[in-house]
C-alpha cells in the first residue's frame, strides 16, 4: 500500500501534466513557466496587387523573433516559402458627372461615371459598358444672330461699325456666321468734330475786343482754340483790348480818341511798375510809372505812360481785367452715381482753383453688367443739372439789442483808400482793401448797428434769396443758431456793405480787411468766433483780436456775426483743408501758395482753414506745414 507521501507525489505529478497539457511549461526542480504563449503581429505583403476588377496575391509576415522568413495567411497559419494567399479585388468607386444640355457658348454631356480608383469612364454606375468623356460630349449649338447696324458718328454722339449679337448669349461678333468675337468699344466710331480751315487771329484794338485764331467744326458751328474737341468759350477767343496801349498824340489817342491830360510833372526818372499778365481769376495791369521825386507832392497817387513827360492814366487805362479763360484739369467723382441716384463730377482750374461741376447719370440697371456687354445706343451728352434752389426765410424771436451790446451805436461810413488803412477816428472802424483790387476801387464802407434781432433775419434774408434746395435746411438751422446767439447776449452782429457812388452794392476781388470795436461786454470774453451769413449759411472766417477790436477778413459783404460761443451747427472741416473739399490733400497747399502771390483768393471759411499754424494770417508757412503733414501721415 502505497504511503501518504506517494499519494501526494502523485497527486501533484497529475495537476503538473494537466497545466501542461493547456500550453504552460514546466521547469526542472518542480519551478512553473507561466508566459502567456506568442501572439502574430501580421502584416500583408503583396505579390501581385489587387484592382477593380481583378484579384491579387500576397502573404503576411509577423515581426516576432521566432517567425523570421515564415509566411502565415490572414489567420496565422503558417504557409510554404513560396506559398501565397488570395487578395480580393478592390471594386469601382464611383462619381457621378451629370447629364447637362449644349448651349451656345458651352458643350454638354450625356452624363457618365468615373471611377477614382482606376480613373476609367464608364456610361452605368455598375461599371460594365466603359466610355470616355469624349464620346459623352454634346456638341455646341449654333448662336441666334442678330445684326447691329452701322452708325454714322457726329460731332457729340458716337457712332459703331456694324457687327452681329447672339440673342441668347449676348455674345458679340464682327462676322455674320459667329465664329469672331468683338467688343462694343472695337466696334465704336468716336465722336469727332469737323474742322474748317484755321480762321486768322483779328488783331485788338484799345477801341476794340479781338478774337484769337480758331478753328470752327463745319456741322456744329462750335470754335475751337486747337483740333483737340475742347470748345473755347467767349472768354478763350477774347483778345480784351485792356491789352492794348492807346497811341496818344498830343493827349488824345488816334484810335479810340479817348483824350487824357498830359502830365505836368517835370521827373525824367519816374519809377517803373511792371506790366502784371492777367489770368483766368486775377486782374493784371499794363507798364506805367509813378513819381515819388521829393517836392512832388501833387504827383502822390498818379500814373504816367512814360518815364518822364507822357499823359496822366486812371486805374481803368492800367487795368487789364481776369480773361475768364479758365485751364480746368481732368475730371474728378464727386459722387458716384447709381441705378437711381445721378452722381457728380468736378473739374478744378489749375490756375485759379475755380471748380466746374457736371452731373453723371444714373446707371439705371441694379445688376453688373455680363461680359461681353451689348453695346449702348449713343445718346446725347447730359447737360448739366442746375440744381434747384428757394429763398430762405429766417425764424426768430423778436428781441430789441441795447447799444452797449453793439459795435458801433449808430450806422459808420468809411471811404475807401486803395492800398492803405482807411479809418473813421471817432468809432474806430477801419477798412483796408487792396491796391490791385479794381472792384473796390472808389468805394465807401458802411458798417450798420441792429436794434432788434428782426433786423439781423432782414438782412440774413437779403442773402438767402438762392440757396440750394436740398442745403436750404442746414444753411437756415446754422443762420438763426447764430442770430439766437445774439438775442441771448452771446455775441453781437453787424451789416458791412461796400457801395459804389451810386450807393450799389459792390463785391470784392480779394479779402478786404476790416477792423471793429468790440463791445465793452465781450471785451473780456475768453474768445470770440466770427461767422459770416453767406448762401451757404453761417460760414467761419478768419480773424484776430487787437487792441480790443476784431479785426475780420471779410471775403464778401453781408452781415457778421460775433459770438463768445462756438456755434455747434455750421459745417465744419480739417484744419489746412483750404480748398473744401473734405480731404486734406496737396491741392490745398497749391490753393495757399496761389492766394499768397495773389493768382487764386481763398476767401471765407477757405481762409479760415488755411490758417494751418493758427496765427491769423495765411502765408507760405501754412503751406509747408500742409505738406509737412501730409509727409508724417504717408
Amino acid at each position: 500500500m502505497k504511503s501518504r507521501k506517494q499519494a501526494i507525489f502523485a497527486a501533484l505529478m497529475s495537476s503538473i501534466i494537466a497545466v501542461n497539457s493547456f500550453g504552460v511549461s514546466a521547469f526542472a526542480d518542480g519551478d512553473e513557466d507561466l508566459t502567456p504563449a506568442h501572439e502574430h503581429n501580421l502584416t500583408l505583403k503583396t505579390t501581385v496587387a489587387a484592382t477593380c476588377t481583378d484579384k491579387g496575391t500576397g502573404y503576411y509576415t509577423c515581426d516576432g523573433d521566432d517567425c523570421t522568413d515564415k509566411r502565415f495567411d490572414a489567420e496565422g497559419a503558417e504557409l510554404t516559402d513560396d506559398e501565397t494567399v488570395e487578395i480580393p479585388a478592390t471594386g469601382h468607386d464611383m462619381t457621378e458627372t451629370a447629364a447637362a444640355e449644349a448651349t451656345c457658348t458651352k458643350e454638354g454631356t450625356e452624363g457618365y461615371f468615373t471611377c477614382g480608383n482606376c480613373s476609367k469612364v464608364f456610361v452605368d454606375e455598375a461599371g460594365e459598358t466603359p466610355t470616355t468623356v469624349e464620346d459623352r460630349k454634346i456638341a455646341k449649338k449654333a448662336h441666334t444672330i442678330v445684326e447691329v447696324p452701322a452708325k454714322a458718328a457726329s460731332c457729340t454722339e458716337k457712332g459703331n461699325n456694324k457687327y452681329y449679337k447672339c440673342s441668347v448669349c449676348d455674345g458679340l461678333f464682327s462676322d455674320e456666321a459667329g465664329t469672331t468675337t468683338t467688343t462694343a468699344e472695337a466696334q465704336e466710331i468716336a465722336a469727332a468734330h469737323t474742322y474748317s480751315e484755321q480762321v486768322a487771329e483779328e488783331a485788338a484794338t484799345c477801341a476794340k475786343d479781338g478774337t484769337k485764331a480758331h478753328y470752327e467744326c463745319t456741322a456744329c458751328n462750335k470754335k475751337f482754340l486747337a483740333k483737340d474737341g475742347v470748345e473755347a468759350t467767349a472768354a478763350d477767343l477774347k483778345i480784351a483790348k485792356e491789352t492794348v496801349d492807346h497811341n496818344i498824340e498830343n493827349g488824345k489817342c488816334t484810335v479810340c480818341e479817348k483824350e487824357f491830360t498830359v502830365a505836368e510833372c517835370d521827373n525824367t526818372e519816374r519809377t517803373a511798375v511792371a506790366a502784371k499778365a492777367a489770368t483766368c481769376g486775377a486782374a493784371g495791369n499794363k507798364a506805367y510809372w509813378t513819381c515819388n521825386k521829393e517836392g512832388h507832392e501833387d504827383c502822390a497817387g498818379k500814373k504816367f505812360s512814360a518815364v518822364s513827360g507822357g499823359v496822366e492814366l486812371t486805374d481803368a487805362d492800367v487795368t487789364i481785367p481776369a480773361t475768364g479763360s479758365h485751364s480746368y484739369g481732368e475730371w474728378e467723382t464727386v459722387t458716384e452715381a447709381t441705378a437711381t441716384t445721378a452722381g457728380e463730377k468736378k473739374q478744378t482750374c489749375t490756375i485759379c482753383g475755380d471748380v466746374k461741376t457736371e452731373a453723371i447719370p444714373a446707371t439705371g440697371s441694379t445688376t453688373e453688367p455680363t461680359t461681353p456687354t451689348t453695346p449702348t445706343e449713343p445718346t446725347t451728352p447730359t447737360e448739366p443739372t442746375t440744381p434747384t434752389t428757394e429763398a430762405v426765410k429766417v425764424e426768430v424771436e423778436e428781441k430789441e439789442i441795447a447799444e452797449e451790446n453793439n459795435a458801433v451805436k449808430e450806422d459808420v461810413t468809411v471811404a475807401v483808400e486803395p492800398g492803405k488803412p482807411a479809418k473813421d477816428e471817432e468809432t474806430g472802424v477801419s477798412v483796408t482793401v487792396s491796391e490791385t483790387d479794381a472792384a473796390a476801387k472808389d468805394t465807401t464802407l458802411k458798417v450798420e448797428a441792429p436794434t432788434s434781432t428782426k433786423d439781423i433775419a432782414a438782412w440774413a434774408e437779403e442773402v438767402l434769396t438762392n440757396v440750394e434746395s436740398a442745403k436750404a435746411a442746414d444753411v437756415k438751422k446754422s443762420v438763426e443758431e447764430a442770430i439766437n446767439a445774439v438775442a441771448d447776449g452771446k455775441g453781437f452782429a453787424l451789416n458791412l456793405k461796400l457801395v459804389d457812388s451810386d450807393n450799389k452794392t459792390v463785391q470784392p476781388d480779394k479779402t478786404v480787411q476790416v477792423t471793429v470795436p468790440v463791445p465793452e461786454v465781450y471785451k473780456n470774453a475768453e474768445k470770440l468766433y466770427v461767422y459770416h451769413i453767406t448762401e451757404r449759411g453761417a460760414v467761419r472766417v478768419l480773424s484776430k483780436m487787437v487792441d480790443g477790436n476784431i479785426v475780420i477778413n471779410a471775403g464778401s459783404f453781408s452781415p457778421y456775426i460775433i459770438t463768445t460761443e462756438e456755434l455747434t451747427n455750421v459745417k465744419t472741416y480739417k484744419t489746412g483743408d483750404a480748398d473744401l473739399d473734405e480731404n486734406l490733400t496737396a491741392r490745398d497747399a497749391t490753393a495757399v501758395l496761389k492766394h499768397c502771390v495773389d493768382i487764386a483768393v481763398l476767401k471765407d471759411e477757405g481762409l479760415f482753414y488755411a490758417d494751418m499754424n493758427g496765427d491769423s494770417a495765411v502765408s507760405a508757412a501754412d503751406a509747408t506745414l500742409i505738406l509737412k503733414s501730409l509727409v508724417e501721415t504717408a
